[in-house]
């Protein structure tokens, strides 16, 4: 699997977590505040990147969530302005 793609699954999946997520706005929001986990930590304890298909590989695995944050964070932005 490329770099990219896993990148890609990863923010998919952040995007579509906060969709399921049933949060309004200000919980949202406070999701992002400093000291809340991150919505990749909960994603990473349920092993997200194998459901998704990437490898377990460090590097991939690494981008899948990075951008699993991204995505959350993106669609967050979308839902609350």
């Amino acid at each position: 699997m490329k770099f990219s793609k896993a990148k890609e699954l990863g923010r998919a999946a952040g995007a579509e977590a906060v969709d399921e997520s049933g949060l309004d706005a200000d919980e949202l929001l406070a999701t992002l505040r400093p000291g809340h986990d991150s919505w990749s930590e909960s994603a990473a304890g349920a092993r997200a990147h194998a459901i998704d298909g990437v490898p377990d590989d460090d590097v991939l695995r690494t981008a899948y969530y990075a951008a699993y944050d991204v995505g959350a964070a993106e669609r967050i932005g979308e839902l609350t302005k």
